[in-house]
């Protein structure tokens, strides 16, 4: 634990074990042009492993893409990194929001 500025910081690092990677799709309503006639709601996503302990870990997308040399996620990669990391022990942490995300890069775990 330690300070900045008063306020309080701790990281503690979690381990566990990758059940599944899962990859979430949801739109949410474009509130910028909501008086244009273009009017589309934005498609958010979110890839995530889900450990033996019930906990959802983020894992960047970016990340991912950049190790595999795609510029697209498609459900074969989703599929090749399901297979890679299942039954890995993953590191990860709490972040700020409250949601677990992965220490480190994709590539220490693969």
């Amino acid at each position: 634990m330690f300070f900045i500025n008063n306020y309080r910081f701790s990281f503690f690092i979690m381990k566990g074990k990758v059940k599944q990677i899962k990859r979430s799709e949801w739109y949410v309503g474009n509130q910028t042009y909501q008086h244009s006639h273009d009017l589309h709601d934005i498609r958010m996503t979110c890839l995530y492993a889900e450990t033996y302990e019930g906990h959802q870990v983020l894992i960047d997308e970016k990340d991912v893409l950049n190790y595999f040399g795609r510029q697209r996620f498609s459900d074969n990669l989703l599929a090749d990194l399901n297979s890679i990391l299942c039954n890995k022990l993953i590191d990860y942490q709490k972040n700020r929001d409250g949601d677990y995300c992965l220490s480190g890069n994709i590539s220490n775990y693969i």
